[in-house]
């Protein structure tokens, strides 16, 4: 009796947080922080197909979402560039972004740094680029995961991407994670790739105005 009683408190529990977190995400979607420019042409010459591009976004909620990592708070989302002969976008999992669908969708460059008040480039070097941009490509589409389950892929959050790409070419590696207090949930935070060993840092500029 007591593990069922537990174990329902536990669903609740992550029940809760899940509403109050989307709840918190789309009260906070139409406030604007102060941002920096950040030019496409700025970043460009540091890509290489296949790279973790972070970025921390310039609403409200951005700032809770950075603070789910417990040291290195410069971003608050990542996605992965795809370099096909002169076109280059980024592949992320999105929610609540200029009426785009709240799913994994392929948007250009600029796009992607529009929202951006830093940005940071990052490059495994345990996986070839190629191989992780391929993979990407499969879960274009597949809807935003509102629970953070990252055990179930049939939906997926930012980091949950790269940590299901991971998993499929080099499951020896991993993206640590952070457990949710009060709760049995774990996240990957951004901090898992910036400050992992397995990433190697290429590029970082922007703006914070608030203790990484």
């Amino acid at each position: 009796m007591k593990i069922k009683i537990a174990a329902i408190v536990g669903v609740i529990g992550l029940f809760s947080f899940s509403i109050a977190f989307n709840a918190r995400l789309r009260n906070d979607s139409a406030k604007r922080l102060p941002k920096t420019i950040i030019d496409a042409a700025d970043v460009l010459p540091y890509l290489r197909d296949g790279d973790v591009i972070c970025r921390l976004g310039d609403r409200g909620w951005s700032s809770f979402i950075r603070y789910l990592s417990s040291d290195d708070r410069r971003f608050s989302h990542i996605g992965i560039v795809r370099i096909r002969d002169e076109n280059v976008s980024v592949i992320n999992a999105e929610c609540l972004v200029n009426g785009r669908n709240e799913s994994v969708n392929e948007v250009s460059l600029s796009d992607y740094l529009e929202l951006a008040r830093a940005v940071g480039v990052y490059r495994a070097n345990f996986l070839d680029g190629s191989i992780i941009s391929d993979d990407a490509v499969k879960y274009l589409g597949y809807p935003f995961d509102w629970d953070f389950d990252f055990d179930d892929e049939s939906k997926i959050y930012c980091t949950e991407l790269l940590h299901v790409i991971i998993k499929n070419n080099a499951p020896e590696y991993g993206l640590a994670t952070v457990n949710m207090s009060g709760i049995n949930l774990a996240i990957i935070p951004t901090e898992a790739i910036s400050k992992s060993a397995d990433f190697d840092e290429i590029f970082c500029a922007g703006i914070w105005n608030e203790k990484k």
